[in-house]
């Protein structure tokens, strides 16, 4: 079947997560149950905005929605996380993991970013200047000698 443009912002492993859901039944998830577990909660709290949609006099430029505080029982975000990978400890601005051993739900990709992240000791962190430059992406990036590209 062909996919809609708009399933590409579904988080993988999840049919709750992203501006829509790609589940038919309120009971189906994805993989990554607890997280769209989660994002199912946020899609039916009362007093919402959607993703990308304007509600009482405020646009949520997010690809989820944002919920009213009495629907929401996550651990209060750093408005960094929003420049994290989801599924993931490592990847994205900075790192949540506890441990060096702690992984997120993506753990293949969490390893990769855990090396590119600690084993160069030339780079420059996510919105970050060093070195006379300014990093504007969303992940960490290294000298040319520690990059395989």
């Amino acid at each position: 079947s062909k996919r809609e443009l708009t399933d590409v912002l579904i988080v993988p492993g999840t049919k709750w997560c992203g501006p829509h859901q790609l589940a038919s039944r309120y009971v189906e998830l994805g993989p990554l149950s607890s997280i769209d577990r989660c994002c199912r909660k946020h899609d039916h709290c009362r007093i919402a905005i959607p993703g990308f949609t304007n509600k009482y006099h405020f646009f949520n430029y997010r690809p989820f929605t944002l919920s009213h505080c009495g629907c929401d029982s996550r651990r209060k975000r750093e408005l960094m996380d929003i420049f994290r990978v989801p599924g993931t400890k490592w990847c994205g601005k900075g790192n949540m993991a506890m441990k060096y051993t702690h992984l997120g739900g993506f753990n293949k990709a969490d390893k990769c970013c855990r090396v590119h992240d600690t084993a160069c000791p030339f780079y420059i962190s996510a919105f970050e200047e060093r070195y006379g430059l300014f990093n504007w992406r969303i992940s960490t990036i290294m000298h040319c000698n520690c990059d395989e590209r």
